[in-house]
């Protein structure tokens, strides 16, 4: 990425909606690679790419549903690192 992005920047062009965070905004995107975190919902974290914008697709979201709310809190608890930028929820899905 060849200039600073941060991700209050890509809230009004993209039309995107912030459900939660606001203080969080002025974060700075350091990539410009997006991360599909199905495998980190299942719990795997090994190689979790915590520096991207965490893309939460329809599959991601089914996934997500079918889990209890306390699965889902301690899964998006650990997703939710200092470095992530930000998370998407495609398709205008509601967040879990």
């Amino acid at each position: 990425m060849s200039e600073i992005v941060k991700v209050e920047d890509m809230v009004l062009p993209l039309r995107l909606e912030v459900l939660s965070g606001d203080e969080f905004l002025n974060r700075i995107v350091t990539t410009s690679d997006v991360s599909r975190p199905g495998l980190e919902l299942t719990g795997y974290f090994s190689y979790y790419p915590h520096d991207r914008i965490q893309l939460l697709g329809r599959k991601e979201m089914t996934f997500a549903e079918k889990m209890t709310a306390d699965e889902r809190l301690i899964v998006m608890r650990r997703m939710c690192e200092e470095d992530t930028p930000a998370f998407i929820i495609s398709r205008g899905m509601d967040a879990p």
